[in-house]
């Protein structure tokens, strides 16, 4: 009953320490390296090569920033470019 009652609390996916498994680290390379990060024109590499090395100290907020450039670029692969191989899930 104390549960139904409560105030709604968020749940925080554990991200800073999600971005530092291996496969998400392949998943990274493959999706933010710079000449992608160029060539689609929507970030500015150096911020981004910022970010990653910010996410190397387990913060969420930077964890949380990456996760969100890594599924814009999925699906500007997806949707835009229009791959529809399973390569991110590789």
């Amino acid at each position: 009953r104390h549960i139904v009652r409560r105030k709604k609390q968020p749940f925080y996916i554990p991200l800073d320490r999600y971005v530092q498994h291996r496969n998400f680290q392949d998943l990274i390379q493959r999706t933010l390296t710079p000449e992608l990060v160029k060539q689609r024109g929507l970030m500015d590499w150096p911020a981004v090569r910022a970010l990653l090395s910010k996410v190397e100290n387990r913060d969420f907020l930077h964890a949380k920033q990456l996760m969100s450039l890594v599924a814009l670029e999925i699906w500007f692969q997806i949707y835009v470019d229009g791959r529809k191989d399973n390569w991110a899930l590789a």
